[in-house]
């Protein structure tokens, strides 16, 4: 989840900041991306290891 809030700051700043920099804004939602994708990545490991370990 805290993952998550970072990733909608990242959105919600390149929005503010777009008129002034598009290629920071582009950035932002680039971070706000990989961001997503690490969040998605770290539960999947999570639910691999709480599978593993019912199965002990």
């Amino acid at each position: 989840e805290h993952n998550r809030e970072h990733e909608q700051e990242f959105r919600e700043w390149a929005d503010k900041i777009a008129f002034l920099s598009k290629e920071v804004a582009q950035q932002l939602q680039e971070a706000a991306g990989r961001m997503a994708a690490a969040s998605n990545n770290l539960e999947k490991a999570r639910q691999v290891l709480a599978k593993n370990k019912e199965g002990d």
